[in-house]
C-alpha cells in the first residue's frame, strides 16, 4: 500500500463501516511512511457537517506560517475557504505546493461516509438538513 501512495496521488482505501479502515491508516500505513525515510506528515480529516470548512482549517495548517494571531488566522481561513469553493484543484495545488518543499503529506478522510449525508438536494417539501 505504501508504494501505492507513492505512486498514486488519490488512493482509496473502501469498505464496509467498522472493517478497520482507519486502523489500517493509523497503525500500518501511516507509521510505514513514516519510517520510509521520506518527511510525511499524517493528517487526519474528520468532514463532519461542514466539510469544507474542516478542509480550508487542514490546508490552512498545513501551508500557513505559525505565530499568527487569532485575528490574521480567521482572515486566513476565509479566504482559503472562499478558494476552496471558488478555485477547483486549488487544495492539490497546495499540497504540492509541500511535496515541492520534500514534504509528502497523506490526507487521511476519516468517516467521509458522514459527510455524504447532508450532500443531496432536498427535493420539493423535503426538510432542509439542520444547521
Amino acid at each position: 500500500m505504501v508504494a501505492r501512495i507513492r505512486e498514486l496521488p488519490i488512493t482509496g482505501i473502501v469498505g464496509p463501516s467498522g472493517v478497520g479502515k482507519s486502523s489500517f491508516i493509523r497503525a500500518g500505513v501511516g507509521p510505514a511512511l513514516k519510517t520510509s525515510g521520506e518527511m510525511w506528515e499524517i493528517v487526519t480529516l474528520r468532514p463532519g457537517r461542514q466539510p469544507l470548512h474542516a478542509l480550508a482549517s487542514i490546508v490552512q495548517r498545513l501551508t500557513t506560517r505559525s505565530g499568527l494571531d487569532a485575528q490574521r488566522q480567521m482572515v486566513e481561513h476565509a479566504q482559503m475557504l472562499y478558494r476552496i469553493r471558488n478555485e477547483p484543484g486549488y487544495v492539490g495545488t497546495m499540497l504540492r505546493k509541500c511535496a515541492a518543499d520534500q514534504r509528502h503529506v497523506l490526507l487521511f478522510v476519516d468517516q467521509f461516509e458522514g459527510s455524504t449525508r447532508w450532500s443531496t438536494i432536498p427535493t420539493s417539501g423535503a426538510r432542509s438538513p439542520p444547521h
